[in-house]
């Protein structure tokens, strides 16, 4: 699982270090959204296997074995997801007034580890070049994820 008391101890040295805004992006822009990320997919891959399992039960039973095996893996993936979820959530509201929070989450750019760490101009420039792949599925998740955050933060 996530290490989500280290990501948060980073954070708090990144906020003395570094300031307040690096910090923000560090641990809610980066850790927090690859946390919810994750859940996201295991949650919609944990469905769909579900699905196949109850729609088509001519499956030989080796393969009806994996698929009944690999749901349980998810199950116990998305449960430890929604813990780290939650200990994310108290600790962010831990360390950051619920002002920052908001501001952060009303004027965040974009997602992700290199993000985080670009210039508005920079992270421009990068998505002119290709060197940032974005598309829009990837974007309209961002937002999905943004509202989660929203919800659950403020």
């Amino acid at each position: 699982m996530i290490d989500v008391i280290k990501y948060c101890e980073a954070a708090e040295h990144i906020k003395e270090e570094f300031g307040l805004e690096k910090s923000l992006k560090y641990l809610i822009g980066e850790k927090f959204h690859s946390c919810l990320k994750q859940l996201k997919w295991s949650l919609s891959s944990a469905k769909e296997t579900e699905e196949k399992l109850k729609r088509d039960k001519n499956f030989p039973e080796r393969t009806k074995q994996d698929l009944e095996e690999n749901l349980e893996y998810e199950k116990k993936l998305i449960a430890g997801l929604m813990r780290d979820r939650d200990l994310f959530v108290s600790k962010i509201r831990e360390i950051y007034q619920p002002y920052e929070i908001k501001d952060f989450l009303d004027n965040i750019m974009a997602f992700g580890s290199a993000e985080q760490f670009l210039t508005e101009e920079e992270y421009r420039e990068w998505l002119g070049k290709g060197i940032l792949q974005k598309n829009v599925v990837d974007e309209a998740e961002d937002v999905l994820i943004l509202e989660e955050m929203k919800q659950l933060l403020l």
